[in-house]
């Protein structure tokens, strides 16, 4: 995927580069349990650093991208993560940056507010002895998985070599402490300025502007560029600087303040390929949705074509299928992968995530429509879904395949607590809400397409990068949120023959953590 300078067609058709990774940053922020327009206030203070510091436009346009899409990859580990908490890990992720990292005495305190929460005293115990244990290992993990889906996010959307390695060490940290060791100067420039304009807005919005400036104080020379955090400092003597960070929704400021000539935007051509980026984004959030979205996206233009919908009708549904549940992002994952029944504030939690994919994509003009479709999908013919409450004249064809072709495969595909049914009983299932909440045309289609799919071939054929089968047999049960040891039971194997099978998948494929694993099976099409 490309994206271009100079325009060739009208901008009112065409999607632009700086809105749409605005849209992510958005999501980046509901994923990182920060409130939304930390990303942009990080790319508003990260331009003033790299202004002061006299960058080319060139590197400008870098630290511009790499802000934007700082949290492109923090969804990935998010559920190992939550797991080790066994608590919200959105609220964890929150009050982490307002920890000194090397405060053994505040990491102790932030461990306690934050694991088994909901647990009685002693499995709470037990649980900050495991977390104490395993902190380290899993955060290194989580980190590692950041920058790798983070890279590859930019790399996506055709960004330069350089933004692509600028959030590849967006964790680095000055003294070498980051998850791939990097020290001093040999940490990107724009990583530098943005991993210290990223922990100065939460400082700023979470306690104000004295402790911001304490804290670049604090921080320079192990955490932060000397260089950088000095420029912080002088370009914080201004009041007009505390003032941009102050503001709620600086989305209009932001997009003024993308450097170059003009505006960058994306083909249209390539727009599908950007709202894969939001689906693989938005899975990563569970470990049971590793390519759900994906294949969300094909059922449903599988059925409009069934359905005889005009082309830009099932591309209309494709594409809401691909971002239906990017609103996923402001759930914590520790709730996504409760096992069932859930109470009704924890219902009421997940509920939210079709208003939340709307708030998120209606930010790109050109997406506004297909904004709208996909946060249909829990909408209900008889007007009991949610979260508008529709009823059937408000709903749309496109939505009403995209509702159908998510329930159809959350079924096959099973979930916290579950397993998955076989495609009879699916359509058994489905078929007892049609009329009520399913479309009856859509589900016949839907019972058309899926009985003619035949299972794919997988043994004896050939894998990409050299894996052997028994590598991707491993990388399918990681993708599926299995633990080591859970893969090593279900294989009959040790764990420590899983451990170096994985290091020899990693090895081939050129990733660091599961969260690159699982996005490069999900890419090549390995999930099985």
């Amino acid at each position: 995927m490309a994206a271009h300078d100079r325009p060739s067609e009208p901008l009112e058709s065409r999607v632009r580069l700086a809105e749409l990774t605005g849209a992510l940053s958005l999501a980046g922020d509901l994923g990182r349990g920060q409130p939304l327009g930390h990303s942009l206030r990080t790319c508003y203070l990260a331009l003033r650093i790299a202004g002061e510091m006299g960058l080319s436009a060139e590197n400008q346009t870098e630290v511009y991208y790499t802000a934007l899409l700082v949290h492109a990859g923090c969804t990935a580990g998010a559920p190992q993560f939550a797991a080790l908490l066994a608590g919200d890990e959105l609220a964890a992720m929150r009050d982490m940056y307002l920890c000194d990292p090397g405060n053994m005495l505040q990491i102790l305190r932030w461990i306690g507010r934050h694991v088994a929460t909901e647990a009685s005293f002693p499995t709470r115990t037990q649980r900050f002895v495991v977390a104490l244990l395993q902190a380290e290992r899993t955060m290194a993990d989580f980190d590692r998985g950041c920058s790798d889906v983070g890279a590859q996010v930019a790399k996506r959307l055709g960004l330069p070599a350089g933004t692509q390695e600028s959030l590849f060490h967006i964790c680095e940290l000055w003294n070498g402490k980051g998850p791939h060791r990097l020290r001093g100067d040999s940490i990107p420039l724009a990583s530098r300025i943005v991993n210290a304009s990223m922990v100065l807005e939460v400082f700023f919005t979470a306690e104000g502007r004295r402790e911001t400036e304490a804290a670049a104080v604090g921080f320079r020379g192990r955490y932060f560029a000397p260089g950088v955090a000095d420029t912080f400092l002088a370009v914080a003597k201004g009041d007009d600087l505390w003032e941009g960070l102050a503001e709620k929704d600086p989305w209009n400021r932001v997009m003024a303040m993308e450097p170059g000539t003009w505006p960058m935007h994306v083909e249209e051509a390539d727009v599908d390929q950007a709202l894969t980026t939001f689906a693989d984004f938005a899975d990563f959030k569970s470990a049971y949705r590793a390519g759900h979205s994906r294949e969300t996206a094909q059922l449903a233009e599988a059925l409009a074509r069934r359905m005889k919908l005009g082309p830009e009708e099932a591309t209309l549904a494709r594409r809401a299928a691909l971002v239906h549940d990017l609103g996923l992002v402001a759930v914590p994952s520790f709730l996504l992968d409760k096992p069932r029944p859930l109470s009704e504030v924890e219902q009421e939690q997940i509920k939210l995530h079709p208003y939340y994919t709307q708030l998120i994509l209606a930010r790109v003009s050109a997406l506004q429509p297909m904004a709208a479709v996909a946060a249909m999908h829990h909408e209900w013919l008889n007007g009991q879904g949610y979260h508008r409450g529709l009823s059937q004249a408000s709903i749309p064809s496109a939505a009403r395949i995209v509702a159908v072709a998510d329930a159809y495969l959350e079924l096959v595909r099973g979930g916290p607590g579950r397993r998955g049914v076989g495609i009879g009983e699916a359509l058994n299932l489905v078929q007892q809400q049609v009329g009520t909440r399913f479309d009856p045309a859509c589900f016949e289609a839907l019972a058309t397409e899926v009985r003619g799919t035949s299972p794919k071939a997988s043994r004896g054929q050939e894998w990409p990068r050299d894996l052997t089968e028994r590598e991707v047999d491993v990388l399918r049960l990681v993708s599926q949120g299995l633990s080591r040891r859970e893969v090593a039971q279900r294989l009959y194997v040790s764990e420590h023959t899983v451990r170096h099978h994985l290091e020899s998948v990693y090895s081939k494929i050129g990733v660091s953590s599961r969260a690159g694993a699982v996005l490069f099976a999900v890419e090549n099409g390995l999930l099985g």
